[in-house]
């Protein structure tokens, strides 16, 4: 087997990132700046309400980052598939965790209910 299979997606999901944030730069800024004022918020009830706003962009940003990811997995093999998705779990943890944190990528199979 090959060293460097392991790391077979790792230049393509890097671009797919990079595109990402060129296009949702906006949307990453105000789930970020919702989370930011939800922390800084010392009354209960605005706070509960930052992080409501904070919640509904950071699954803006899942479902976008998700429809990404589906469309380009759709295109592989089974096998192929299951070391993209860990590739691009990873990265997409790496870079939007702070938004993300339950992101997974699981396929439908694997998810809860």
């Amino acid at each position: 087997m090959w060293p460097f299979r392991r790391h077979a997606f790792r230049e393509v999901v890097e671009r797919q990132l990079v595109i990402f944030a060129q296009d949702h730069t906006a949307l990453v800024d105000q789930a970020r700046a919702a989370l930011a004022s939800y922390h800084a918020q010392p009354d209960v009830r605005a706070a509960q309400e930052q992080y409501q706003e904070h919640d509904e962009l950071a699954e803006e940003v899942e479902d976008l980052l998700d429809d990404m990811y589906r469309h380009f997995a759709a295109t592989l093999e089974p096998s192929a598939e299951k070391a993209y998705r860990r590739q691009f779990a990873k990265r997409a943890k790496a870079t939007y965790g702070d938004l993300l944190p339950r992101l997974t990528f699981d396929p439908p199979e694997d998810q809860l209910p």
